[in-house]
């Protein structure tokens, strides 16, 4: 070891003596070099790791590929030991990059076949134990490696564990803390709506609400969702409260349009004013048409947009009138061309309509009306 140090530093001091040209030299020499191995690293090493890749999926194609694809379209149920036998799978012997490739063989499959037979899905994943493969795959201290399980573990529905995806719920990654607690919504049966509590989490962003949107579709499709306007009432969120409200139109949940009508009245934020009064129309909550009209001339151009939206949903004479008067009187083109869609939508006899295409008085007002009449903007 002394005898290295003795070298170390004699050459490091010649070095440090040589001129500035000799060391810019060196330098660029060595940097060459390093380029060199890099570039050989990627001819040699690269080609072969895809050529891998590809073989292994080619392996586990030819192997299972034809007995999945038979079994998610037949109308037979079979068991997993059944499904084994055909497979001829051999659990000591089945190797994690196999279980990786059948993975993602079964969900491209899946998703290429939209409609399959859910129970041998099932049976197909308890066959090769692929919840629990992802299930360790998910306590692995690896970001890359804790996303994919978790988005494999949300493709296999309630195959999946919830309390493996629960130990997510608390990590400090932002994106896979908010995944995970979005996929736990999906399966949990106790208490699946507890992260709807507290503004589901911080910086509450639109992925977020694709996630949400998402899950409390799969939970919809299994019975009726709770009444929403319970976490409307908690939330402190704007921006998330204006998310619930919406989804309460798009789940139509008509029993909350009372509380919707009353955070119309009173809340000044212009994100949930604009929600609630859009989540009114969709519902068709009529006994909410004075509120809308009454408050539209002293609100923002969002609010005002979202009011004329929810008019649109009202055959009613009361409304036709409003929405023909204020045609005459605004000033702003797109607003101009909102208002006419509306009146499309609900003038039935489409005798205001024609009347005020009549009387436009440009000929871009003309085209307009020819533009709606098409159906290009309703």
């Amino acid at each position: 070891m002394d005898t290295l140090y003795f070298y170390f530093y004699y050459f490091q001091d010649r070095f440090i003596g040589y001129p500035l040209v000799i060391k810019v030299t060196v330098f660029l020499v060595l940097t060459l070099i390093t380029i060199y191995i890099a570039s050989l690293f990627r001819i040699y090493y690269l080609p072969k790791s895809i050529d891998k890749r590809e073989n292994q999926k080619d392996d586990i194609s030819e192997r299972y590929e034809k007995e999945i694809i038979r079994l998610l379209t037949t109308e037979n149920n079979e068991t997993k030991y059944e499904i084994a036998n055909h497979l001829d799978i051999d659990l000591t012997k089945l190797k994690d990059w196999e279980r990786y490739r059948i993975s993602t063989l079964l969900w491209r499959t899946v998703d290429d076949l939209g409609k399959y037979n859910k129970n041998n899905y099932n049976a197909i994943l308890a066959a090769f134990m692929l919840p629990e493969y992802w299930e360790d795959r998910l306590k692995k201290n690896n970001i890359t490696n804790e996303s994919n399980a978790l988005r494999i573990l949300e493709s296999m529905n309630e195959a999946a564990s919830s309390s493996a995806i629960s130990a997510k719920t608390s990590v400090t990654n932002d994106n896979l803390r908010k995944h995970a607690k979005s996929a736990f919504m999906k399966f949990d049966s106790n208490d699946a709506f507890r992260y709807l509590e507290d503004d589901f989490d911080k910086d509450f962003n639109a992925l977020d609400e694709i996630r949400i949107h998402d899950a409390l579709k799969t939970r919809h499709q299994k019975r009726a969702l709770p009444p929403l306007i319970r976490w409307v009432a908690m939330a402190k969120n704007e921006r998330f409260k204006a998310f619930l409200i919406s989804e309460i139109a798009y789940f139509n949940q008509n029993e909350n349009a009372d509380q919707i009508l009353e955070i119309f009245k009173k809340n000044n934020n212009t994100t949930v004013k604009s929600a609630a009064a859009e989540t009114l129309g969709k519902l068709k909550y009529d006994r909410a048409t004075p509120s809308l009209i009454s408050n539209y001339p002293y609100s923002n151009t969002k609010v005002q947009n979202s009011i004329i939206k929810a008019l649109g949903n009202f055959e009613d004479n009361t409304v036709l009138n409003f929405l023909e008067k204020i045609s005459k009187e605004v000033h702003n083109k797109e607003i101009q061309i909102l208002i006419l869609e509306q009146i499309y939508k609900i003038d039935l006899t489409s005798n205001r309509f024609k009347k005020l295409k009549e009387n436009s008085n440009s000929e871009f007002e003309k085209s307009i009306f020819d533009y709606i009449e098409q159906g290009y903007a309703v």
